[in-house]
């Protein structure tokens, strides 16, 4: 198989995105706002890099409490109407375990061949996955880490899944650097505020270009310098 980190970003190489978002109680009132407003901007950012070209991505949400509910599914970015997509932090407990089971499954039933580009997944989140009694358990923390292993080791013919984490309020930050692909793939945040100009920025490949430049290690590189900048 082609280096997966050398592949292009292009209209026959395309990279599925996949944003999990927390929309835990713990999530109410600014946060969610917040939240909202940074996954409408993100989305309009990836339809304005793709505007006049074939699809450079496909595009999934997925938002979670107690249970996940799948928003969009692993469509042409330009088709998502993100407008009525509103986080309130009515959703429950944090459940990320089953969060990042339907996301397995999405990645598995996205028909994506050799050629296409590994997926990456954004997972942002205020808090600790908890237990069906809604505890922040040591339990709760291990079935999350070994369900997020078994999404980044999936077996895909275009590679296996890379994840980018995002915590702010009371995540753990050891945690989520487990969770995420490599360390530097996490990111603290000081509140969901610095959602609505980090997200964009890092969740954006450049498309085309020379060299470097449009290739799935570009992108992951960028998404881990991003603090340096």
């Amino acid at each position: 198989m082609k280096d997966v980190l050398q592949k292009r970003i292009t209209g026959k190489s395309p990279m599925h995105m996949v944003l999990v978002a927390d929309d835990s109680g713990s999530m109410k009132g600014d946060a969610a706002q917040a939240a909202t407003k940074a996954i409408h901007a993100w989305v309009n950012e990836l339809y304005v890099a793709t505007r006049g070209k074939k699809p450079y991505f496909r595009f999934s949400l997925v938002s979670y409490g107690s249970a996940p509910n799948i928003v969009a599914e692993a469509l042409d970015v330009r088709d998502v109407d993100v407008k009525p997509f509103v986080l309130d932090g009515s959703s429950g407990r944090t459940n990320l375990v089953a969060a990042l089971a339907a996301v397995r499954q999405i990645v598995m039933r996205d028909g994506a061949t050799e050629e296409h580009c590994p997926p990456v997944v954004f997972l942002f989140t205020d808090g600790k996955p908890t237990d069906e009694n809604g505890h922040d358990t040591a339990a709760a923390a291990q079935a999350a880490l070994a369900e997020a292993h078994a999404l980044k080791t999936v077996p895909l013919p275009c590679g296996s899944p890379y994840i980018v984490a995002l915590g702010f309020g009371d995540a753990s930050d050891t945690f989520l650097r487990e969770v995420a692909s490599t360390p530097q793939l996490y990111h603290r945040l000081p509140n969901a505020q610095a959602l609505i100009a980090l997200l964009p920025d890092i969740g954006t490949p450049t498309v085309g270009g020379e060299g470097d430049e449009g290739t799935v290690g570009a992108f992951l590189e960028n998404a881990s310098a991003v603090k340096e900048r």
